[in-house]
């Protein structure tokens, strides 16, 4: 029986089935391969709406939510290239937020924040869920095998060396395996950051 938590576009890579080679699967592959970008952009354009909500929640403002939201792509990309290697995504992505709306506190200490009224352990809470809710959007963007060691390992939190076992390979394999698909993470967040189809993320004013 599937099991019921298991995201529908994640697959476990021992279930990957063949797939066809023929001439004639050439079309319906355009096809499917052109609804995918469609539905991916769909995807990323709610996450964006996403993470501006939580901003403007923050601070109050549309207009400062949504500079936060450039500021946390400009961030996330920016410790990535600096630090070299690739890090856990919730992790590189709940830190680079927090250090920009830090930042953005830190700027405005006397403001009239909505956020200050909170504890400062359910806006970490918030912050944590706020990515971790984007991280899911994303996944469909990855080859399936990826997006099931990104699901396993960084949200569901599992030990790699249990999921290696799990799909029969060794440790090493599954450290090289893990990487790469951290690493298509990181290429995913590049074009989550540029995708609007009008001004690119980076630069939106669409309302949203």
């Amino acid at each position: 029986m599937p099991n019921p938590f298991t995201p529908h576009f994640v697959s476990d890579p021992r279930s990957d089935g063949k797939r066809s080679a023929s001439g004639a699967a050439a079309p319906r592959r355009e096809a499917a391969g052109r609804a995918f970008d469609q539905a991916l952009l769909v995807a990323l354009k709610e996450g964006h709406r996403e993470l501006v909500r939580f901003a403007i929640d923050h601070t109050g403002s549309s207009q400062t939510g949504r500079q936060l939201v450039c500021e946390f792509f400009r961030e996330a990309m920016s410790s990535l290239q600096a630090g070299g290697g690739m890090p856990e995504p919730k992790s590189w992505l709940v830190g680079s937020m927090r250090r920009v709306l830090s930042a953005y506190r830190a700027s405005d200490p006397l403001g009239d924040h909505p956020a200050d009224v909170q504890p400062v352990p359910r806006f970490l809470d918030e912050t944590e869920r706020i990515v971790t809710s984007c991280l899911y959007r994303i996944l469909p963007a990855l080859p399936s095998d990826s997006s099931w060691l990104i699901w396993q390992v960084d949200l569901l939190g599992l030990p790699p060396d249990r999921v290696a076992m799990k799909i029969g390979i060794s440790t090493d394999r599954m450290a090289m395996r893990l990487a790469g698909a951290r690493r298509a993470i990181y290429e995913v967040m590049k074009r989550f950051s540029t995708d609007c189809p009008t001004h690119g993320f980076l630069n939106c004013t669409c309302d949203g």
